[in-house]
């Protein structure tokens, strides 16, 4: 075998050597790639996550402020009724307070007109 052929084997046989390497390190490097991307996706997966969870609570607490303002309101409205519910009850005991007031007044005058009428039968002295 001539040199020039033992070099072109060597040559071949190198060329092969770096090209298995490069194939070698093109895997690994596909298989890291494979990797971060799978990280990467898990990571976004539970940013996702959370964030839902935040939403859901947040959304949770807004529903459970709203039933608060809505107890609250109700609430107010019922204190509001019964309110003027005793209101119109005390004036409506005022007012027959001052009828009846006015009444016995009314009573009162027109019996002090008889016996200023008639005197001696509101004195006791009445004879037929």
């Amino acid at each position: 075998m001539k040199s020039s052929d033992r070099e072109a084997v060597g040559r071949e046989k190198q060329r092969q050597v770096e090209q298995r390497a490069a194939a070698r390190q093109a895997r690994r490097d596909a298989a890291a790639a494979e990797k971060l991307k799978a990280q990467q996706e898990h990571k976004q997966k539970k940013l996702d996550d959370a964030r839902r969870r935040d939403e859901a609570r947040l959304q949770k607490e807004e529903e459970k402020r709203a039933r608060q303002r809505l107890r609250e309101e109700l609430l107010a409205e019922k204190n509001r009724q019964a309110e003027e519910r005793r209101r119109a009850a005390r004036q409506a005991r005022e007012e027959r307070r001052r009828l009846r007031l006015e009444r016995d007044e009314e009573t009162q005058r027109k019996r002090e007109e008889k016996a200023k009428a008639r005197p001696e039968f509101y004195y006791g002295s009445c004879r037929p």
